[in-house]
């Protein structure tokens, strides 16, 4: 009896072993592959755009620039992205106007230009929505013709995830505005930076 438990141990430790050659160890870069919808390339960059409690007193935590705020019910607001020529992404504003009077403002590096992808989470309801209308900035006359590209998500029964066509910064200007329209039932949004590989 002992002598068959041994040899089953013996062969269990060998099938471990042989799993480990056959089986080649995954990096960060190639666990698995995109969602479903999400572009071809690899994924550089994410954050949460998240809708507060209108009556919250705290003063959200930008964390490791991995979130931008918004209130909930606040209609209209924006993220400004700009090129960087010196560095790589960062959320130099996680709040929007209607938190801090001013817009959410992200960098990006200028040596790349991204593809977009908005997926939105939270409850199961047609009035769990976002609209992303894309701008050119190209005076102070505040136009907002969504040149790049719009979007109206919805968990409801909608399209709840999106790839835009149009890459950020594949255009001669260094920035753009997004104009952002939430629902009543909003609280929760990704969007994910993929570059070409």
């Amino acid at each position: 009896m002992y002598k068959r438990i041994f040899t089953l141990g013996a062969v269990a430790i060998v099938v471990a072993a042989l799993a480990l050659v056959v089986i080649p160890w995954q990096g960060p870069d190639q666990a698995g592959a995109n969602p479903s919808g999400a572009p071809i390339g690899k994924k550089v960059f994410q954050f949460n755009y998240i809708a507060r409690p209108a009556k919250s007193t705290d003063d959200p935590n930008c964390g490791n620039g991995a979130k931008i705020f918004t209130e909930r019910g606040a209609g209209g607001q924006h993220i400004l992205w700009t090129l960087d020529p010196t560095g790589g992404i960062d959320i130099l504003d996680c709040k929007t106007e209607a938190l801090d009077g001013s817009y959410a403002h992200v960098t990006a590096d200028a040596q790349a230009t991204y593809s977009i992808y908005v997926v939105l989470l939270g409850p199961n309801k047609s009035d769990n929505s976002l609209s992303i209308c894309r701008s050119l900035v190209i005076d102070d006359t505040g136009t907002e013709l969504c040149e790049l590209g719009s979007v109206n998500l919805s968990r409801g029964g909608g399209v709840d995830r999106y790839t835009f066509p149009t890459k950020l910064f594949a255009d001669i200007y260094e920035s753009e505005l997004w104009t952002l329209e939430q629902g009543t039932n909003f609280r929760h949004a990704q969007v994910r930076l993929y570059v070409d590989r």
